[in-house]
């Protein structure tokens, strides 16, 4: 996979919790694409090692998505961003 707003040789997990929580995949299709990637024959070989990884980096990229929101409506005043960032704010305890 390559992330090409961030590209650098990281973590893939952080890029599987990324394109999971940005596109709001539900847990079937977050399973099914672990699946796919993992048992194939070029595959990641421990599907339950990266599905642990990718659930410790879920906080921290809730957390760039809320900033980045927040950011973005500062930037901006569009209100779709305060509506984007509503249930991440609420995630972590914070009023507005």
């Amino acid at each position: 996979m390559i992330d090409w707003e961030y590209a650098a040789d990281g973590d893939i997990a952080l890029d599987i919790a990324a394109l999971f929580r940005g596109n709001g995949w539900s847990a079937p299709q977050q399973q099914a694409f672990l699946q796919h990637y993992c048992l194939n024959e070029q595959g990641y070989p421990d599907i339950d090692r990266l599905s642990r990884q990718i659930q410790r980096w879920v906080p921290w990229v809730d957390y760039l998505m809320l900033m980045w929101f927040e950011v973005r409506w500062q930037q901006t005043g569009d209100s779709e961003f305060l509506q984007w960032a509503a249930p991440l704010r609420q995630r972590f305890n914070l009023s507005f």
